[in-house]
């Protein structure tokens, strides 16, 4: 399940990056326009619906208590 979390985690990190960066290169060479365009189709909208129902999912799995006993002994 650690496993699952840090994966969701380092992903939206990723992307939420790397549309920041191309949200700014749009913006600096004037064509923030034709970025939010390619961005507000559907695939793109179903991908954070997804996204955020895993992170909302992953929010009510509490950690196992091998993994919580794990973490104590450290």
């Amino acid at each position: 399940m650690k496993t699952l979390r840090f994966a969701i985690g380092l992903i939206t990190v990723v992307l939420l990056g790397a549309g920041y960066a191309a949200s700014q290169w749009a913006a600096w060479t004037g064509q923030a326009a034709q970025w939010s365009a390619q961005v507000d189709v559907e695939p793109v909208q179903r991908l954070a619906l997804v996204l955020g129902l895993a992170i909302l999912a992953f929010a009510f799995f509490p950690e196992s208590e091998s993994e919580v006993a794990a973490e104590a002994a450290k």
